[in-house]
């Protein structure tokens, strides 16, 4: 594997499992941070509120960039199972083909707001919102790339389908 593929590799890692478990890591000490600042000390503190906001939101957008990776999201195949494999992998371009064509509508808007949002900034930290919103950017992208890579697959998937059934019908009609 090529040292360009390992840093490209290392680094989806980073944003998809250890950034979204780092805030997640955060978020959750400042919630027991707060928890005990409010009901022990009687003194609630503002800064928490923030930075579990923030980390939520990085902690599931991140994370479902890694769900949609490895197929681990949730989802209703009653009528997907119950019809061929043909047909399940036509199911399966024709919605990545959706989710490409409705994420790349909106994707525009959503660089445009984001941008837009920079002029307002956290209330505690002052962190700029384009920032606490760019995960939202990120995940847009990367649904687009793997429905790329998962129509490649199930169009390869096909060939080799339409191949093998082209060489079952050469075999049987020579032994004729």
């Amino acid at each position: 594997m090529s040292t360009f593929k390992k840093v490209i590799l290392s680094f989806r890692n980073f944003v998809e499992v250890y950034v979204p478990a780092i805030a997640f890591f955060i978020m959750f000490i400042a919630f027991v941070v707060q928890v005990f600042s409010r009901y022990v000390l009687n003194a609630p503190l503002a800064w928490t509120y923030e930075i579990t906001a923030i980390g939520f939101v990085w902690t599931i957008i991140l994370g479902a960039i890694y769900a949609r990776r490895t197929d681990d999201h949730v989802s209703f195949t009653f009528i997907y199972d119950m019809v061929s494999e043909k047909i399940q992998l036509i199911f399966r371009v024709i919605g990545n083909v959706m989710v490409i064509v409705l994420i790349a509508v909106a994707i525009y808007p959503t660089y445009d707001f984001i941008q837009f949002s920079k002029i307002s900034k956290t209330t505690t930290f002052s962190v700029p919102m384009n920032v606490v919103y760019f995960p939202f950017l990120l995940l847009m992208i990367m649904l687009i790339l793997y429905s790329v890579i998962d129509i490649a697959i199930d169009i390869s998937k096909f060939k080799r389908q339409i191949k093998g059934k082209n060489n079952v019908i050469e075999d049987s009609e020579g032994g004729r």
